[in-house]
């Protein structure tokens, strides 16, 4: 800017408009720039969103690690919800447990179930605009006397990255 303010001084200083248009100018392309970085940013899937960090699910969780929201027990299942996935990209889970689970997401009405282990980091391609359908199924389930299902309890993390 100090160039463009001793050429307005050589012309007599009226330039003060012309200033002004090219200050304007400098912050739009600073802003197209962050713009570019930020689709560079998406198009190389480096920016993530974690869904759960360190969660626990089915039963028996030490206090203060289960999951409060975003989640829901039906039979040996337990769903998991994603939230808004705006690009295409992949989850990244991993999990935990003494009992044997695989986990599944629906993606374009197609589920992708990663093998049944007792522990496992696997990442599962995801479509724009999924539709968030997500869980876990634990193998090692009983009934209670009461006929509710107990499932053992799976800590796990989840990521979504695009």
């Amino acid at each position: 800017m100090a160039q463009e303010q001793a050429l307005n001084a050589q012309l007599g200083g009226n330039n003060s408009q012309m200033l002004t248009q090219i200050q304007q100018l400098q912050s739009q392309i600073a802003q197209l720039q962050t713009e570019v970085a930020n689709l560079n940013a998406i198009l190389r899937l480096q920016n993530s969103r974690v869904i759960a960090n360190a969660v626990c699910i089915y039963a028996d969780c030490p206090p203060n690690s289960g999951c409060t929201s975003g989640c829901s027990q039906v039979g040996a299942q337990e769903f998991i919800v994603l939230g808004s996935m705006p690009y295409s990209g992949y989850l990244r889970v991993s999990w935990t447990t003494g009992s044997h689970v695989s986990f599944s997401v629906q993606v374009y009405d197609v589920n992708i179930t990663t093998p049944t282990a007792t522990s496992g980091v696997y990442s599962l391609p995801v479509g724009v605009n999924a539709t968030g359908n997500a869980w876990f199924t634990s193998y090692d389930c009983t009934t209670t006397i009461l006929g509710a299902t107990w499932c053992p309890p799976v800590t796990y993390s989840m990521t979504y990255w695009y």
